[in-house]
């Protein structure tokens, strides 16, 4: 799997990713995701029952999400609050068939910052999302 400085940049850069199995399961989350959803609903977790695909995406198994790589993902918590989020999946090259998949809130921001009673630290420091709230 991933080194722990490989996981130590994707938690600074991006904290709303995953690190998935090739089966799908999550082996690693970022610390905006673990505050959403805590680590016992995540880690050990299969992806498709964290989320749901939407749009076009006919994606009724990890696989056929898998297929197609870098392709925007849709998505939505499958449990309450069912928050939108938007995505895009990459195969970490090199870690034994591991996947990243990093997630953000598009125009569900505001609803997010308020279910979740998320700050800016929870943004990476990149992040223009903290910065559109105010406007």
């Amino acid at each position: 799997m991933m080194t722990h400085a490989d996981i130590a940049a994707l938690d600074m850069l991006c904290p709303m990713h995953l690190v998935l199995d090739p089966e799908g399961i999550v082996r690693h989350a970022g610390p905006t995701l673990i505050k959403m959803r805590g680590a016992k609903g995540l880690i050990g977790a299969h992806f498709l029952d964290i989320f749901e695909p939407r749009r076009a995406l006919h994606a009724a198994t990890f696989q056929d999400l898998t297929a197609c790589p870098q392709q925007k993902l849709h998505l939505r918590l499958r449990n309450h609050p069912f928050t939108k989020l938007k995505g895009i999946m990459v195969p970490a090259n090199g870690h034994d068939g591991a996947i990243i998949v990093n997630l953000s809130f598009g125009i569900s921001i505001i609803d997010g910052v308020r279910d979740f009673a998320l700050s800016n630290a929870d943004f990476a420091a990149t992040d223009l999302a903290i910065e559109m709230l105010y406007l």
